[in-house]
């Protein structure tokens, strides 16, 4: 009958959950799984830390690797190994536990963005228009315009970033600009674009604060967002007042 090997190093875990072992030695670390939950649990927090489901800080991560070092260390006596045990299962379970908890609530967040984003039309684009006399035009416009139709928001970057260069008080551009940003995943462009929108029409402008909340959302910071949220909600005949206050209900 074979030895019973000992608890994964720290080595092991990070060449296992990076698929930098041999067959063999994976094979060696699956029969270990199979009867060791620790391990487990150790296997799944790594796995969750490298994907960036969760962010633990630095004394979480430097608890849990002095943990790992202890349990797999052969030169440890038995009965204080026992106990290093019990405190290494107990703390890798509450951070695995924390990890699913923000994964989920991360998830939920990206979820209540893609709903809002793709519920509300742009308030811009319906005020946009090539006959308006008082919105700035250009070919750069017109391209970016057609792109922003089409759904190729990131194509339309550029275009609107030339224009902009001409026609840097273009509020409506600057906005769909930011929009752009944000539906191609650059949420701090995003959000720095949005912040520029200084402009005295109230509905560009509510539509430029609800928008930064949409970014900030995707970036995690739900509190930032919080009083963007709390303004848009008081203002009672504002096109975004339902939404806001709908959102703080199922996110606060």
């Amino acid at each position: 009958m074979s030895k019973k090997r000992n608890c994964l190093s720290q080595e092991e875990i990070r060449a296992y959950t990076h698929d930098a072992i041999s067959p063999k030695k994976q094979h060696d670390i699956e029969i270990h799984l199979l009867d060791c939950e620790l391990c487990n649990t150790a296997v799944a927090y790594f796995q969750q830390l490298e994907s960036g489901a969760y962010a633990a800080d630095e004394q979480q991560i430097s608890d849990a690797k002095e943990a790992i070092t202890v349990r797999s260390n052969p030169k440890i006596k038995p009965l204080y190994k026992q106990a290093i045990n019990r405190w290494a299962a107990m703390l890798l379970l509450a951070l695995c536990a924390y990890a699913a908890f923000r994964y989920q609530q991360n998830t939920r967040t990206e979820q209540l963005v893609s709903d809002y984003l793709d519920e509300l039309p742009s308030q811009t684009i319906l005020l946009r228009g090539d006959k308006d006399a008082n919105v700035p035009q250009s070919d750069e416009l017109s391209l970016a315009m057609a792109f922003v139709q089409k759904a190729d928001y990131e194509s339309s970057i550029p275009h609107f970033e030339n224009h902009l260069a001409q026609f840097p008080t273009d509020w409506q551009s600057l906005l769909l600009l930011g929009k752009s940003q944000l539906r191609s995943g650059n949420y701090p462009k995003a959000l720095e674009t949005l912040r520029l929108v200084i402009t005295e029409d109230e509905q560009i402008l509510e539509e430029a604060h609800w928008l930064q909340v949409m970014a900030l959302l995707q970036m995690n910071r739900p509190e930032e967002a919080r009083p963007i949220l709390q303004m848009l909600s008081q203002n009672i005949n504002g096109a975004f007042q339902q939404e806001s206050t709908r959102l703080m209900d199922r996110l606060y």
